[in-house]
């Protein structure tokens, strides 16, 4: 029989940053491992990720080929004996290392120094006064060192031997595995050379250069392949421990050069972001989709926003809402705090954690099965950074715009990151996808084979657009802005917008010649002067001008399925009208009467179901704004069923709620309620 691991069963998780310097003998002098034990007691974890190093390379354990703090002098054995108290204790325990960003290293030896272009690192120029945000790996603080240094591989090994020597954890997990800017540093510069024959990095870091963008290819490989050996290493020696890397940089909108790699060198998929709860919900479909092995994890801070505000933190209602909208998604909730400078906690956080992961726990027992959904989204883990042209749109940006416009219309919505079955989604949505993403595309056009729906926009893969649509693209318009002018049998599609005034795309649009056998819904007109001119229409903007010949969407057909393609993401805008476009598309092709399960909630509670064989699991979270009161009103959910079903029963109560059954859809009110509620449905 196969042993559990520790992390399959476990959904209350926390983390303590301990990124603390030690030129100050009062930095962590304070450091109790019991007290911290106790702490976590009362806040209810089942795990924990306890720092055994951190950004500044300083150890919290004895080490030869580094420097411990000297807060641990005279009590090396402290975060050994958390160790020991905690998994002693029932909590699981996974040892924090910080690759890359290690400040002590990076002083200690200049040679192992991720540089920018001009021969300096990030901490090295800043001594000239320049300031850069974390984001960027900048400032006076950081100290980066590069992966592809074989000296600085050698030194991490180094460090996991002591760590493993000296503790006993259940996995380890590490962090800050991405690219904070391109490297040009000796080694990285040796290894394009031999892998390209070229002699120089391209330094344009433009993505409409080939070139760039192949470099960017690279550099997710060589991020992917350092993670995967680090991984290695562990699991050569010690099988048996977990082996997690942070992957939070993949669901980022920039470039960050974290692709698929990092994940799939991790046993499972997590990182911490602090956007708020969109975001959050974004990323935990992403992450669940991407994962090796469920649960994934999302980790959050509990300050309000970041951890940059040491003092002030989320409310019990922020903390509850973020911690259920990762258990809805099936997710595991880590918790991020920040240890003091001295060592010491703010007890009345744990207090906090306490009461909302006592509440999670009754409700882990129902976390199973299968997402349920109609409209599927596709996330390109490869396409990041702006597109071709300038265009402020993304495949990020399209796709946490159409999950807000899901989210708010009560409709499901699932990620797509992967090769895989696609025939349960009644239609897909596909912007700005990089010719990169060979596999999703391979997945996307036996969709539509088969007889799938996709809506597809962007040209950055030219050769796919034109193999699924038949068309040709032909260049770029020279606009920043372009109009959509519906064909009059349309107008009502594009929500009565006309050729006369037509529906305005802010983007540098793709000119299309198409097939005459396709059918074009709506073309392009453009303002009548392009940006660099001087003269003028209309002074404050550029109204739209004649109608063109170019498509704009266009319908074909692919297989037996349907390829609705635009040459801009209509879907990327938040404004009500492109919002409602979307929508009427979905109409169109799936008909919204039609889907397996819809709601009326409000615009800021999301439903997410799954399906355990014959029974249902609807989970209704509140994406609460902080400044709002934590509240959900009674609305209806909608379950498409051939089955009569037996009974629907809110959970953990297990108390049974009324239900109606036409011989189509289940119908049934959810109770007024606070953050979160959950229903099962068996059948």
């Amino acid at each position: 029989m196969t042993r559990e691991k520790w992390y399959q069963n476990d959904y209350r998780r926390y983390l303590c940053d301990i990124h603390i310097a030690d030129w100050d003998e009062s930095f962590l002098s304070q450091f109790s491992a019991e007290e911290y034990f106790q702490n976590l007691k009362k806040a209810h974890v089942s795990s924990t990720v306890l720092y055994y190093q951190s950004h500044a390379g300083l150890c919290y354990f004895p080490t030869k080929v580094a420097k411990m703090h000297r807060a641990f002098e005279g009590k090396e054995d402290e975060m050994r004996r958390l160790t020991d108290l905690c998994r002693q204790n029932g909590i699981s325990v996974v040892g924090y290392y910080s690759l890359i960003f290690n400040t002590w290293a990076h002083d200690h030896y200049p040679q192992w120094r991720m540089l920018m272009k001009d021969g300096h690192s990030k901490r090295d120029r800043a001594a000239d006064g320049s300031t850069v945000d974390f984001e960027t790996a900048g400032g006076s603080r950081y100290g980066l060192c590069c992966p592809n240094n074989r000296e600085y591989i050698d030194f991490v090994c180094a460090q996991i031997d002591e760590m493993l020597d000296y503790f006993e954890p259940d996995g380890l997990f590490f962090d800050m595995l991405y690219w904070s800017h391109p490297c040009y540093c000796d080694s990285c510069r040796a290894r394009w050379k031999r892998e390209t024959g070229s002699d120089e990095i391209p330094a344009s870091q433009d993505f409409s250069d080939p070139a760039w963008r192949f470099y960017c290819e690279k550099r997710n490989a060589w991020m992917g392949e350092f993670a995967q050996s680090v991984t290695n290493y562990i699991k050569e020696r010690a099988p048996h421990l977990t082996v997690e890397h942070n992957v939070s940089a993949a669901a980022k909108e920039r470039y960050f050069g974290t692709g698929s790699g990092v994940n799939l060198a991790s046993e499972f998929c997590g990182g911490d972001l602090a956007g708020g709860l969109l975001e959050e919900s974004v990323a935990c479909k992403l992450f669940r989709e991407i994962t090796v092995h469920q649960p994934f994890e999302y980790m959050f801070p509990k300050c309000e926003p970041d951890l940059y505000r040491h003092t002030l933190v989320k409310t019990d209602e922020h903390l509850e809402a973020a911690v259920f909208l990762a258990a809805a998604h099936h997710g595991a909730a880590t918790v991020i705090d920040a240890i003091d400078p001295i060592g010491t906690h703010d007890p009345r956080s744990f207090d906090s954690i306490g009461r909302v992961f006592s509440k999670l726990a009754d409700y882990e027992p129902y976390l199973c099965g299968e997402p349920v959904a109609d409209i599927g989204v596709v996330y390109g883990l490869e396409s990041k950074g702006k597109g071709r042209n300038g265009n402020h749109f993304t495949n990020h940006s399209a796709t946490v715009s159409l999950i807000k416009n899901m989210i708010e219309a009560g409709i499901a919505v699932d990620v797509i990151a992967k090769c895989r079955d696609l025939s349960n989604y009644r239609m897909i949505f596909a912007a700005g996808l990089w010719e990169t993403e060979k596999d999703l595309c391979n997945a996307l056009e036996e969709y539509v084979q088969k007889g799938g729906v996709l809506m597809l926009s962007g040209a950055e893969n030219t050769a796919f657009v034109e193999k699924i649509t038949g068309c040709k693209i032909l260049e770029y318009s020279p606009y920043k802005i372009a109009y959509l002018a519906p064909e009059e049998a349309y107008e009502t599609l594009f929500m009565d917008f006309n050729k006369k005034y037509p529906l305005q795309l802010s983007a540098r649009v793709p000119l299309v010649e198409a097939r005459e056998d396709v059918r074009v819904l709506a073309r392009l007109a453009f303002p009548y002067t392009v940006p660099s001119e001087s003269k003028f229409a209309s002074i404050h903007s550029d109204p739209p001008g004649p109608v063109t010949a170019y498509p704009a969407v266009l319908e074909c057909v692919y297989g037996k399925g349907r390829v609705i393609y635009s040459v801009a993401p209509l879907e990327n805008e938040d404004y009500v009208v492109y919002q409602s476009i979307v929508r009427n598309f979905i109409d169109r092709y799936v008909d919204l009467d039609h889907l397996k399960i819809a709601t009326d909630a409000p615009l800021n509670v999301e439903t997410v179901t799954w399906r355990d064989g014959e029974t249902l699991y609807i989970c209704n979270a509140l994406l609460l704004n902080p400044k709002e009161k934590a509240h959900i009103p009674a609305f209806e959910v909608r379950v498409r069923s051939e089955k009569a079903p037996k009974e629907v029963t809110l959970l953990p109560e297990e108390d049974a709620v009324s239900f109606s059954f036409d011989g189509v859809y289940l119908r049934f009110s959810t109770r007024e309620t606070r953050i979160f509620d959950m229903y099962r449905v068996d059948f």
